[in-house]
């Protein structure tokens, strides 16, 4: 195997690669043998026909398309390991040669994590606490909103019932009235908190990305403005609508919804990039330990493992969205002491 990286803008790089004949015939002959496992030949048992005869009944083709894909998974891991590269996007393959008993050229274009250099990021998130943070306050208004809501969500026969203490109690064992709407004054606070320490946050965020000479690479905005897509077409369906009719119904195509995300990726890609930047600086460990109790809390959340997965994901994908979520709420735990941490799903998403 022959390797060349090649510099393109913007912290990108291109990996060539070629694979000689000889190299290729043994991708092939493993490929082959892959293949005609399941095979049925006449004369021979499943999967037990010999490896010219599984060849000739497959075709050259189809084998060395085989082998092409095996190899190209092995060859990208080994050039992007053996050159130390930082990925941190998926590979855009271009197949320059592939021929049965050639050998295998292909070009895969990658953004590799980019320089950053880092300002005060102290002093920059103490001053943009000091002069962004803004109290947080609930009004008579939202609190009257709140219980309208709650009455309407339990009314039978078209009758809403009243806001009584006996309905205090009855839709969450308030000893009265005056205990529920306390319950919702502070629910709703919590929510405005939250919400406010995101908002915070992401101003820090962007200040620091400011005066850190980012660099983005192009590949990652496309990926951003992908993984934003998969989003949509996941809340559409949550609300049991097509994707083709949700589009009809705003007049626009996925491409123009996505030229209209531009600064919002952007953003998200700059976020996950300086998260990423100060939790190596500062050295940020999260443990093993942590991760898997973090991702029991959110399994517990779920009626069953399966409802988990569609929602969570499975696996090392699961733990690994995890541990950039413990990862970023211990950096940002490090900007601001006097919060905590707090839980920063929205702006990890750009790592998941």
């Amino acid at each position: 195997m022959n390797v060349i990286i090649n510099d393109k803008e913007k912290s990108q790089k291109e990996i060539h690669v070629t694979i000689s004949a000889p190299e290729m015939r043994v991708y092939a002959d493993k490929a082959a043998k892959s293949l005609g496992s399941d095979l049925e030949v006449k004369g021979f048992r499943k999967g037990k026909a010999p490896l010219e005869v599984i060849k000739e009944h497959l075709g050259e083709e189809r084998i060395w398309e085989q082998a092409a894909e095996d190899a190209f998974g092995t060859t990208y891991a080994e050039a992007v390991r053996e050159n130390s590269l930082a990925v941190v996007s998926s590979p855009q393959v271009v197949v320059v040669k592939l021929a049965p008993n050639n050998e295998f050229i292909y070009k895969a274009t990658v953004a590799i994590f980019p320089e950053v250099k880092l300002p005060g990021i102290y002093d920059i998130a103490k001053k943009i606490r000091e002069k962004e943070t803004r109290e947080v306050e609930v009004s008579e208004k939202e609190i009257e909103r709140a219980l309208e809501w709650l009455r309407n969500s339990r009314k039978k026969d078209k009758v809403v019932p009243e806001l009584t203490d006996e309905f205090a109690k009855e839709v969450g064992g308030f000893e009265s009235v005056v205990a529920l709407r306390a319950s919702i004054t502070q629910g709703l606070a919590q929510e405005k908190e939250a919400k406010e320490k995101e908002r915070v946050r992401l101003l820090i965020l962007q200040e620091i990305a400011k005066h850190s000479s980012l660099e983005i690479p192009q590949l990652l905005l496309d990926e951003e403005r992908g993984k934003m897509m998969r989003e949509l077409e996941n809340r559409v369906e949550e609300m049991g609508m097509q994707m083709e009719d949700y589009l009809s119904h705003v007049k626009k195509t996925k491409e123009e919804i996505q030229v209209g995300w531009a600064a919002q990726a952007k953003e998200r890609v700059e976020a996950g990039i300086i998260l990423q930047a100060i939790a190596d600086h500062e050295e940020v460990q999260v443990t093993d330990i942590e991760v898997e109790e973090r991702v029991k809390h959110y399994l517990a959340h779920y009626p069953s493992p399966e409802e988990a997965e569609k929602v969570l994901g499975s696996g090392d994908g699961l733990r690994s969205y995890v541990r950039g979520i413990l990862r970023n709420e211990k950096v940002f735990a490090l900007l601001d002491p006097s919060t905590g941490s707090g839980q920063v799903e929205n702006i990890d998403k750009s790592n998941k």
